[in-house]
């Protein structure tokens, strides 16, 4: 007769590769939650940054609705062109802040109309400034950079 063969136990292999698995899914968990918690900031901070622009386009909207309004106002009571433009300055400016970076700034042009119904104004530049100064990093030497 043979001898018996001890029987080797094999539940210790498998309670070590749940307790791996359960601490792998909390390690991803808890990482998870992480990365939610600083999306979840960053898109506050956008949203906000976003609708802090948006506002400023809408005063940039009435300031151009008050603009022509007064341009009118003024096409109507000139005699003439040269009248008109006496009466105004040939370029208006308006500075509309937004957020605590930037700020949008338009340009208009008085025109003088050919007809009451045409436009008083003509828009030469609507653009965005930072207000933050950018620097660049010179530090790293990078060959051809000479």
């Amino acid at each position: 007769m043979t001898p018996l063969k001890p029987q080797i136990a094999h539940s210790g292999i498998s309670l070590l590769l749940t307790m791996f698995v359960t601490l792998s899914l909390l390690g991803f968990a808890v990482l998870s939650t992480s990365i939610a918690q600083s999306d979840l900031s960053l898109s506050k901070r956008y949203a906000e940054e976003t609708k802090s622009y948006y506002q400023a386009l809408s005063e940039a909207e009435a300031f151009k609705a008050e603009t022509a309004k007064k341009l009118h106002r003024l096409y109507d009571d000139a005699v003439d062109e040269s009248a008109f433009y006496a009466g105004t300055e040939k370029t208006i400016s308006g500075t509309f802040p937004y957020g605590e970076r930037g700020q949008l700034v338009l340009t208009l042009e008085a025109v003088y109309p050919s007809a009451p119904e045409d436009p008083v104004f003509r828009v030469v530049s609507e653009h965005i400034e930072s207000a933050e100064t950018f620097t660049y990093d010179e530090s790293l030497h990078v060959l051809g950079s000479d």
